[in-house]
């Protein structure tokens, strides 16, 4: 795992840290991925086939991991969750995956598991303003609200178009000009 393929790696680049400078739940969640990364790549040269189900569980973990990390950055502590998945389990279904040897696993599905770390904090921000009983937002609020979401809307924005941003969990779209509803998938 020497080059940067998971989002929490990005993001442990972006700020200059080093996986000692992580909050255990961090360190862990880190190390279960590399688990599962290395029962993958065995898998790989043992002629394995790795099922999306597979990939969509370690972009979970993944994502579970950059949220301990915005957590640890942003001084807050918004990821309440448990890690999603434990990776003796996945590596079991990995080990228990069937032969293929004609058809690997194509480059473009092992890539799927990057997830964008902007798109991560917007889901945070928008988590918390939900819980707290924000669904209407105008424009303004929200750049109080998630800087990231606001700035992108902002580069984007067209009147004559539907705006909004749309994350794992949360939809904001435009409902009246400047005025956004939030609501959870």
């Amino acid at each position: 795992m020497s080059e940067l393929k998971y989002a929490y790696q990005k993001l442990m680049a972006e700020h200059n840290l080093k996986e000692s400078d992580l909050s255990e739940d961090a360190k862990v969640g880190a190390l279960e991925i590399r688990k599962i990364d290395n029962a993958i790549q065995l898998a790989d040269r043992n002629g394995r086939k790795i099922q999306k189900p597979t990939f969509a569980k370690l972009k979970a973990m993944d994502k579970w991991v950059v949220n301990e990390i915005l957590d640890m950055v942003n001084d807050t502590d918004k990821n309440t969750d448990e890690i999603p998945h434990d990776a003796e389990e996945v590596v079991e279904e990995i080990k228990e995956s069937e032969v293929n040897p004609i058809e690997e696993t194509p480059k473009e599905e092992v890539m799927e598991i990057e997830t964008n770390p902007k798109g991560l904090q917007i889901d945070v921000d928008l988590k918390a303003a939900f819980e707290s009983g924000k669904t209407t937002i105008t424009l303004e609020e929200l750049k109080g609200i998630s800087k990231t979401a606001y700035d992108i809307i902002f580069e984007t924005y067209d009147a004559n178009d539907d705006n909004g941003v749309d994350t794992t969990n949360f939809l904001l779209v435009e409902t009246e000009e400047e005025i956004f509803t939030l609501t959870k998938k």
